[in-house]
């Protein structure tokens, strides 16, 4: 969250439009969570948001400092796609 804030404040320092696509992802954080708390208590439910952003931050980090070694591995690993019976018969050409 703290990332957050941060981008909020350095945005609307510079332009007030600042504020508008770090605060969209935080009401998108805070309004996403809701449905996700239902039945839970309310020290959950406040948790809820930190840790959607927090994951999104981290997911975010580990795509901009992965080697790019790191992706050519992935692709290597990832098995041919399957296709339907009815892409055959259709005349479909695989991709």
């Amino acid at each position: 969250m703290c990332a957050i804030a941060a981008g909020i404040l350095v945005g609307g320092l510079l332009t007030p439009w600042g504020f508008v696509v770090p605060g969209g992802y935080l009401a998108a954080i805070v309004l996403g969570s809701i449905p996700a708390g239902k039945g839970l208590s309310l020290k959950a439910r406040l948790q809820i948001p930190v840790a959607l952003a927090t994951m999104h931050m981290s997911w975010g980090w580990g795509f901009l400092t992965s080697p790019r070694s790191l992706a050519k591995k992935v692709i290597a690993s990832r098995r041919p796609a399957v296709h339907s019976a009815a892409d055959a018969d259709a005349g479909t050409p695989a991709s």
